[in-house]
């Protein structure tokens, strides 16, 4: 919905409202954003002002604290290289040796700006050898001489001592053929980095040490081992100062605090160095001004670029824009007179423009000659049309009819084919079932003669067998035979036996009996053998009436399967011509259910036809009408196109 009303108010503002009302938000918002940037680095303006000075006195204190150890040691490796220090070494004397480092000490704090400077000498023992500037009793060797000694190198650093901290430098004597007779180790007060921190810069600095063993006034848990400014420690003590922020402020100083560190890197007290806070404020003032200054300059500037883009915009695009308007708006609500062309020329993508509107306008004039020619051809096409639907009409009317007809035909056609292919289909069945039968008959007789070619082989083996057995039985005859004999021969000699036995008398008693029992035997045997005789000569009888009627069958067997075969040829002749038949009654069948199938399609082909008919007659109706209105239609864009000039 909100579209919807937005929508229209943004196409009915003009092109230059477009790119202005964008544009005033580009640059509102850009001054917008940037305002806020100002703002933000307006209060960012003090913290780096001061966390710059931080660094700015920092940096600077570092360099002058540097310079001095700098200055200290190289004056402790000229004097260690001083020959007249050497030879008192090399001689161990003492005096001299003192009386001469005392005439270089005095040079030294009446030439140069050293403050508390002290001489110490030591022997290769790194005992005390002799030394100037000390107060009291016998200066004790620090830190820095005790590197010295045990690296035979020089070094320099920061030391704590009664009267504060001392800057120290030592280096290593060595005599003439390098061998290491000592070491000189110079010490001034590091109250000259004040003093020149306070000539150079005007930076009021304060020493702070950890430890309570040097004179000094107390600040908070620190002892102010020196003061060049006693204002400032006063506003330190009120301030309860401690030395763990990176700067701080009081009434009037800006203040911040440097470690001390000697150069095994132990904490021996701090730096307090403080400008007046007035500078600080001055300082915060100008850059603040500074940059409201620039941030009013890109205001400006902005509006400025603004402004040429708005002129550049109007004369470059509206100006060109108003007078292509001016042109074409005669054509849009005049006459219609496409003649006339626009034809602006500038040189620039107006002139584009205008060409491309007069190539439209000439393809709408083109357009509009050609339709009023189609028009007028449509409108004599639409009479031809109206006559010619009339006749269609006619027509259309006597083809329904015919198709009409048709249908019916068909339609019993198709009914009779129906049955055609019901009695196919069941001869085809009858015929499949009798072929089937038929197959089964010929199996089971096959069957059949196989058995009884099967019987027939074993009733000749049989027959043979029977032969064999008649052949065996006239063997056995022969057998017994030969074994009567031996019994008629056994007979004979039981016979001889018994009369030789007789002969003997009382000792052929025994033999007598043997050969009589012998004699029974034989008759026994003569007995069964003519028995057996019999037997067998009945058995070869029955055998060769067996084989005689086996023989018989045998041959009887042999001619029924030979019939058998014959009859099996014919009904498989018989099978083939059946299978030929239901062949032919199945490709009937099929060739039935083809014309059924075509037929229905023919039938469907028919009814849609019929339908077409109908509907061409209503279509005809409607070819009538619509030529009827298209006459009309012709008739009004006749008339329109001509409102046109061409």
């Amino acid at each position: 919905m909100c579209g919807g009303f937005i929508m229209p108010k943004v196409r009915k503002l003009s092109l230059f409202m477009k790119f202005l009302i964008p544009l005033a938000g580009i640059v509102t918002m850009a001054a917008i954003v940037y305002s806020v940037y100002s703002i933000i680095g307006l209060n960012k303006v003090k913290e780096d002002v001061m966390n710059a000075k931080v660094v700015e006195i920092g940096r600077f204190l570092e360099h002058t604290a540097e310079s001095a150890s700098e200055t200290v040691l190289t004056n402790a490796v000229v004097l260690s290289t001083n020959s007249e220090i050497m030879n008192s070494l090399s001689m161990s004397d003492r005096e001299y040796a003192g009386e001469y480092i005392g005439k270089i000490h005095y040079r030294l704090e009446n030439n140069r700006n050293f403050d508390g400077i002290k001489i110490l000498i030591t022997d290769e023992g790194n005992s005390p050898f002799a030394h100037a500037g000390f107060n009291e009793g016998a200066p004790e060797a620090g830190y820095v001489l005790k590197r010295t000694e045990q690296s035979k190198s020089p070094f320099s650093g920061f030391e704590e001592s009664v009267e504060g901290v001392c800057i120290k430098g030592a280096a290593p004597i060595t005599d003439n053929s390098g061998k290491y007779v000592g070491s000189l180790q110079l010490s001034v007060n590091a109250d000259l980095i004040a003093e020149e921190m306070k000539a150079d810069m005007g930076v009021s600095t304060l020493i702070l040490l950890n430890s309570s063993n040097t004179k000094g006034e107390k600040l908070g848990s620190y002892t102010v081992a020196y003061s060049g400014d006693s204002a400032l420690a006063s506003e330190l003590q009120k301030k309860e100062f401690s030395v763990g922020e990176s700067y701080t402020t009081t009434d009037t100083y800006f203040v911040i605090t440097k470690e001390i560190k000697n150069d095994g890197d132990s904490a021996l007290g701090y730096f307090v160095a403080a400008v007046p806070l007035k500078d600080i404020q001055q300082a915060i003032a100008g850059a603040k001004k500074v940059s409201s200054q620039q941030f009013f300059y890109t205001i400006v500037w902005f509006l400025f670029i603004a402004s040429v883009v708005i002129v550049i915009l109007f004369i470059a695009i509206i100006k060109p824009l108003k007078e292509v308007i001016a042109t074409t708006e005669d054509l849009a609500v005049g006459d219609g007179d496409l003649t006339r062309r626009v034809n602006y020329k500038s040189g620039d993508e107006f002139e584009l423009v205008s060409d491309n509107i007069d190539a439209f306008i000439e393809k709408v004039q083109n357009t509009v000659v050609t339709s009023l020619d189609n028009a007028n051809e449509t409108a004599s096409a639409s009479e031809e049309l109206s006559s010619t639907s009339e006749s269609l009409y006619s027509n259309i009317q006597e083809m329904t009819s015919l198709a009409e007809e048709n249908s019916h035909i068909v339609n019993n056609i198709a009914s009779n084919l129906d049955k055609t292919e019901e009695l196919a289909i069941s001869t085809t069945e009858v015929l499949e079932d009798s072929r089937n039968m038929l197959n089964k008959f010929v199996t089971n007789l096959n069957n059949v003669v196989s058995t009884i070619i099967t019987e027939s082989a074993r009733q000749a083996s049989l027959a043979k067998d029977m032969e064999n057995l008649t052949e065996q039985a006239a063997q056995i005859r022969q057998v017994l035979s030969i074994i009567s004999d031996i019994a008629d021969q056994t007979n004979l000699l039981a016979l001889n036996a018994s009369i030789e036995a007789a002969r003997a008398g009382e000792h052929g008693r025994g033999f007598a009996v043997v050969a009589d029992e012998v004699r029974k035997l034989a008759e026994r045997t003569q007995t069964s053998l003519v028995e057996i005789n019999r037997i067998i000569g009945m058995i070869t009888s029955g055998v060769e009436n067996s084989n005689r009627q086996i023989s018989d069958i045998s041959e009887k067997i042999v001619t029924v399967a030979d019939d058998s075969k014959e009859l099996i040829g014919e009904a498989n002749a018989t099978g083939s011509k059946l299978g030929d038949t239901v062949a032919v009654s199945s490709e009937v069948v099929k060739m039935n259910t083809i014309i059924a199938t075509k037929t229905k399609e023919m039938i469907e082909i028919v009814h849609r036809l019929t339908a077409l008919s109908t509907e061409n007659k209503y279509s005809g109706e409607n070819v009538e009408e619509v030529a009827r209105m298209l006459s009309e239609k012709s008739g009004g864009l006749l008339a329109v196109l001509k409102r046109f000039k061409v």
